[in-house]
């Protein structure tokens, strides 16, 4: 087995992605929140490379280039920090200590 991966195509949308996967013209690495609805369906299935740890991908929050937060952006802060204190797991989000 090669050491390294070549890249063959490279897209910018998720539905692509997903669609050349289910074709069965290769595999990919993409969010979980993307990919759960085809898993789901059968069209894709998830694995994982035996060796590897777990993969995890920062999110960031962002909003236009405003002097405050809107209050919406706000509250979903308050929301995320909470949910992360008291370790309560938020639908879609992974917490990664700092």
């Amino acid at each position: 087995m090669p050491s390294t991966v070549r890249p063959i195509w490279a897209f910018d949308s998720g539905e692509v992605i997903k669609r050349a996967v289910a074709a069965g013209l290769g595999v990919s690495f993409m969010s979980r929140l993307l990919v759960d609805e085809a898993i789901q369906r059968g069209e894709v299935v998830r694995f994982r490379i035996s060796g590897v740890e777990r993969m995890l991908r920062p999110i960031d929050a962002f909003q236009p280039n405003l002097a405050e937060p809107t209050p919406h952006a706000a509250g979903l802060m308050t929301l995320l920090v909470d949910a992360y204190r008291a370790g309560t797991p938020v639908a879609g989000a992974v917490s990664t200590p700092a």
